[in-house]
């Protein structure tokens, strides 16, 4: 079993204006820790809240790791294959000359419309 340990600065995966500094600690190839990188020229060490308990999300035994889609009212485990060809379909038909105007939300509730 490998027991190294490192340390290795990354940023923040969320889509905030600051993308925050970290510090991680990787252990057997698995991240034990993070902190705020005090070298970061905005955030200088600090951690929103969300991003500071990121690592009890990552690993809770409850979190949902394969998609789920809605079938006959109730939630059932797909395929990451299936569940693409959903949403492409889904979009196509967005797309589709009967509906001209089309708009979706993006980062940070940003909406995006475009006429096709």
């Amino acid at each position: 079993m490998d027991t190294t340990s490192a340390t290795v600065r990354t940023t923040c995966n969320r889509d905030c204006p600051d993308a925050c500094g970290i510090v991680a600690t990787v252990s057997s190839g698995r991240i034990t820790k993070i902190q705020g990188d005090p070298d970061h020229p905005v955030t200088r060490g600090f951690l929103c809240y969300r991003t500071s308990r990121f690592l009890e999300r990552q690993y809770d035994p409850d979190r949902i790791t394969t998609p789920l889609v809605r079938s006959g009212g109730t939630l059932r485990p797909a395929t990451w294959d299936e569940t693409l060809d959903r949403i492409a379909e889904r979009m196509l038909r967005i797309k589709s000359p009967v509906r001209r105007r089309s708009c979706t939300t993006g980062a940070a509730a940003r909406w995006a419309c475009s006429s096709w």
